[in-house]
């Protein structure tokens, strides 16, 4: 099964986070996840910890339902930022970085 969650500019964190839980942590069945980054005009710094802190927290999980992720990107800052969470928290799944 295949998802694709998609931000853009000034998204709501609880509405995302509610999106992961939805779409990955509470289905029956493992996915391929597309993140859709391509309409952010700037990276959401703000929300730079609170990703890693996320996704450190949701690793059991993440690891039991994605098999593989995609991460779409156009604005470089953005692709950056996209690298440095990288460094930060290694999936445990095969990521690819798709900078268009």
């Amino acid at each position: 099964m295949s998802v694709t969650i998609s931000l853009s500019d000034n998204f709501d964190w609880d509405e995302y986070v509610k999106e992961v839980y939805e779409n990955i942590i509470n289905r029956d069945d493992r996915v391929i996840v597309t993140w859709d980054l391509t309409k952010f005009t700037k990276p959401p710094k703000q929300h730079f910890m609170k990703q890693i802190l996320l996704m450190h927290k949701l690793r059991k999980k993440l690891r039991e339902k994605i098999d593989y992720s995609i991460v779409r990107l156009k604005n470089k800052e953005c692709y950056e930022l996209s690298k440095l969470i990288f460094k930060y928290y290694t999936p445990d799944r095969p990521v690819e970085i798709i900078y268009e």
